[in-house]
């Protein structure tokens, strides 16, 4: 499936971020180069929407990580929220869950 990416400011200091389809290495430059872009212009914690994310590779979650090292130099966070059971496994396999802030259902962190 296409990717695709949603970028809102919020109503507060945020980027709420929805992200669609596959997150794999044809999308994770996609990915990177958006969410700098948001972040540059304003700083602020990132909520990462997976919802609707029905892939996530390796590069994928490099490219994550790249988001997450770029926020962390000023005190911001990537949380992420909605994940699907298969996509949220990742986290925990991989350990990032302890990187990352995992929401719940609801979405809060």
């Amino acid at each position: 499936m296409a990717f695709s990416i949603h970028i809102d400011k919020g109503p507060r200091d945020e980027h709420r971020v929805a992200l669609k389809g596959d997150l794999d290495i044809n999308a994770s430059p996609r990915l990177k180069s958006e969410l700098a872009l948001a972040y540059e212009d304003r700083p602020a914690d990132i909520f990462l929407d997976l919802a609707s994310l029905d892939y996530l590779d390796s590069t994928g979650l490099g490219a994550l990580i790249s988001v997450l090292k770029r926020v962390r130099v000023n005190d911001h966070k990537v949380a992420i929220l909605h994940a699907k059971p298969s996509i949220e496994k990742l986290f925990y396999i991989t350990e990032l869950d302890k990187e990352f802030e995992m929401g719940g259902p609801d979405g809060d962190c």
